[in-house]
């Protein structure tokens, strides 16, 4: 069976390409195989790979005489086949150029290795670009291919010849990145902004099988690290702020308790001194009786009490603590 090179579909083209490209030997061994699989349609794309991958794990046929090395490159095709079918076609595009550049002339190469992007002066400085919150379209495709975007960049490039595969490679970079902000993939800021996050690109960059410069992405990992003690610690001075708030309204409630104490201990006081006086207790007589009889009437009331020198102090502290009080608002008024 001859497999020929007619297609149903842009994406169906784009996978072929791909696939071939990657495994040069893969047409020549499916011709040799689907032999006797006469009515497979070869403009069926899922069925030519169906009818790949039976073949092969067929115990009787004409794989039955393909070396181990052949089997392994049938396979690994048929499934790099099922793994493109998922993927969008602007990321089949990319793929594509990127196994072109892959196997770009020595001629284009050597033209790009004397250009002032490969000069020491374009590289990008990971640690200040790493510590920016968000990154603007052409920002971010300069340092995914590890270039300064102040002096790689769409201005600077448009003077090169349009044939050099870094200037291809970043134009056709700029348009998929930029769809992928389109579609929200890079973050929610508005797009008239510098819409992107730099962790989010680095993981889209991974699922789209975007190659990100190694240095960035050490730079970002380690960012992130940092970053993550910063809202640990941030979560730690959280909650003490939240423990000493509720050390504060504690308190406040044992405060409450104590002004109200000191107010019990004020009418203690004053209902002494007014009791004191029915007895004649004078603190300026040297020699005072009061304390025994105050001792004798608590005694024979079977009443708790204390000696005479605690009754004495309580007698004279109520008698000093009630002017003073009553000096105090008088001179407040």
């Amino acid at each position: 069976m001859k497999v020929t090179k007619k297609r149903i579909s842009g994406k169906d083209d784009l996978i072929t390409d791909i696939v071939e490209r990657r495994y040069p030997e893969f047409i020549e061994l499916c011709e040799g195989i689907l032999d006797e699989f006469q009515d497979i349609d070869e403009d069926n794309p899922r069925k030519l790979r169906l009818a790949v991958r039976d073949a092969i794990l067929s115990p009787s046929g004409t794989a039955v005489e393909l070396s181990a090395d052949q089997r392994t490159i049938l396979m690994e095709a048929v499934d790099l086949q099922e793994k493109l079918y998922k993927k969008r076609e602007y990321e089949l595009k990319f793929m594509k150029n990127e196994d072109y550049f892959a196997k770009s002339s020595l001629e284009d190469a050597e033209k790009d290795r004397f250009q002032f992007f490969n000069e020491d002066r374009a590289i990008a400085d990971f640690p200040y670009w790493s510590k920016m919150p968000t990154w603007s379209v052409a920002e971010t495709v300069s340092l995914c291919l590890g270039k300064a975007p102040e002096i790689v960049n769409a201005s600077s490039l448009s003077k090169l010849d349009k044939q050099s595969p870094f200037v291809y490679k970043y134009h056709q970079l700029c348009t998929i990145v930029q769809r992928a902000v389109d579609a929200g993939l890079l973050g929610d800021r508005p797009v008239n902004e510098n819409p992107i996050e730099p962790q989010l690109f680095v993981e889209w960059a991974k699922t789209a099988e975007i190659e990100v410069a190694s240095e960035l992405e050490s730079e970002l990992r380690a960012r992130r690290k940092v970053t993550q003690g910063h809202e640990n610690r941030l979560t730690q001075l959280m909650n003490e702020k939240e423990d000493l708030a509720r050390a504060v309204e504690h308190l406040k409630g044992q405060l409450a308790e104590k002004v109200l104490s000191q107010t019990e201990r004020k009418t203690f006081l004053a209902i002494i001194k007014v009791m004191s006086e029915s007895y004649r207790y004078n603190p300026a007589t040297a020699k005072s009786d009061v304390t025994a009889r105050i001792k004798s009437e608590m005694d024979l009331k079977r009443l708790p009490g204390s000696d005479n020198t605690t009754i004495l102090n309580k007698l004279r502290e109520a008698h000093d603590f009630v002017p003073k009080e009553k000096s105090k608002r008088s001179s407040d008024n």
